[in-house]
């Protein structure tokens, strides 16, 4: 089994290591077009403004999964919307196994990370991750289908969440007096956004991941808006291991 991931904070990562089989970093993937040929393929993506993030559509748009069984996990916070159903059009086919599985949700202007992480430890995530990981990997065939509520409110809460996120996003975060220049930063940057020299600087394909905001150990990253200086790592994935996910190849 492959399991293609994008992490940002470590909560898709530690859904993706729970499933198990060969884990494949999607920021690490993407440059060209490719044929996935395994006994089952998938992918785990933490969930964006009700949808997928850039370069996760960017992926499945490029990549051919052949296999009898394939499967899509989505990681949110709040809610999720219709995604798990329209993943389904994402890709070169549709998917056998569709789940979203809620964690913690990372957009700090919309909420506070301390409460979030109270709500982590209640929300049953280590049960949830071993129920979805026990599904897939018995080859589980169930599609997620989101509530009437949700239905009818995904046109306008993805319209309105999505203008918080294009390309220049991070040239929007403010970077105080506290950053020692570490390239933490940059190093935990999916898309290669952030380069440190004498300062940070930023180029124009951000992902609005707020990996950089979350994980820099000064807290020198900030964002318009944000609730307090409460930030978020999943417990279960190290700083270690977002790194690695991350670096850029080639």
């Amino acid at each position: 089994m492959t399991v293609f991931y994008f992490t940002a904070t470590g909560n898709s990562l530690a859904v993706a290591k729970a499933i198990g089989g060969t884990l494949r970093s999607i920021p690490q993937e993407i440059s060209e077009a490719q044929h996935v040929k395994d006994d089952a393929t998938g992918v785990v993506f933490p969930v964006y403004n009700w949808g997928l993030p850039k370069m996760v559509r960017q992926f499945l748009q490029t990549t051919e999964f052949d296999a009898p069984y394939t499967f899509a996990v989505g990681t949110y916070g709040f809610a999720y919307g219709k995604c798990m159903e329209n993943v389904q059009s994402a890709g070169s086919r549709p998917f056998d196994y569709t789940a979203g599985i809620r964690m913690a949700d990372t957009f700090i202007p919309g909420f506070d990370q301390r409460k979030e992480a109270l709500g982590f430890k209640k929300r049953k995530v280590a049960e949830n991750m071993a129920r979805i990981a026990a599904e897939v990997n018995a080859g589980t065939r169930r599609l997620d289908r989101a509530n009437p509520l949700m239905r009818l409110a995904h046109p306008l809460i993805a319209a309105h969440e999505a203008k918080n996120v294009d390309s220049d996003t991070a040239r929007r975060f403010r970077i105080d007096e506290a950053c020692d220049l570490c390239g933490i930063c940059a190093k935990v940057c999916p898309a290669g956004n952030l380069t440190v020299t004498d300062r940070v600087d930023s180029a124009n394909h951000c992902e609005g991941c707020l990996a950089c905001v979350h994980l820099c150990p000064r807290n020198a990253v900030h964002v318009p808006r944000e609730k307090n200086e409460a930030r978020w790592q999943n417990p279960d994935v190290t700083l270690g291991e977002i790194i690695a996910a991350n670096r850029r190849i080639g």
